[in-house]
């Protein structure tokens, strides 16, 4: 199955001047499950984020109603083949 790349599933914009970020997880088709590579980026930004001056708060959110819903079971299933 064609999968988005992990860029458009995850995220990721800072506000210098509120020192806020947010990661934002945008894949409501598919109850905004994220693929293995999302899943990396989502730890890399949570990680750039920790360790950036520039941000004070951290805000994930998720496109939809629906924060996450844990993986891609497709994805998932074909590495088990």
């Amino acid at each position: 199955a064609d999968r988005p790349p992990a860029e458009e599933i995850v995220r990721y914009e800072k506000d210098r001047a509120t020192k806020i970020a947010v990661i934002t997880i945008d894949r409501p088709d598919a109850l905004n499950a994220p693929t293995i590579a999302a899943r990396q980026r989502f730890a890399d930004l949570v990680l750039r984020a920790n360790v950036d001056d520039d941000v004070k708060v951290l805000i994930i959110r998720g496109v939809g109603e629906h924060l996450g819903s844990g993986a891609d079971l497709p994805e998932m299933a074909a590495l088990a083949r």
